[in-house]
């Protein structure tokens, strides 16, 4: 294999895991943003039992 194509090779495995990396932070502020969506609509909907009267049984 020539050096040339070698160093491609490294250069793109590098690129792969700095998308990688992109991806996974990206996924972690998914998840941050999807819990903190989860906790206002549980807030959302304790305020409206409360303001209700409280759940249905």
């Amino acid at each position: 294999m020539s050096e040339k194509l070698f160093n491609e090779i490294l250069e793109l495995i590098d690129t792969i895991d700095q998308r990688v990396d992109t991806i996974h932070a990206l996924c972690k502020d998914t998840v941050s943003d999807f819990k903190t969506v989860q906790e206002l609509s549980q807030n959302l909907l304790d305020e409206i039992e409360k303001k209700c009267g409280g759940k249905e049984e």
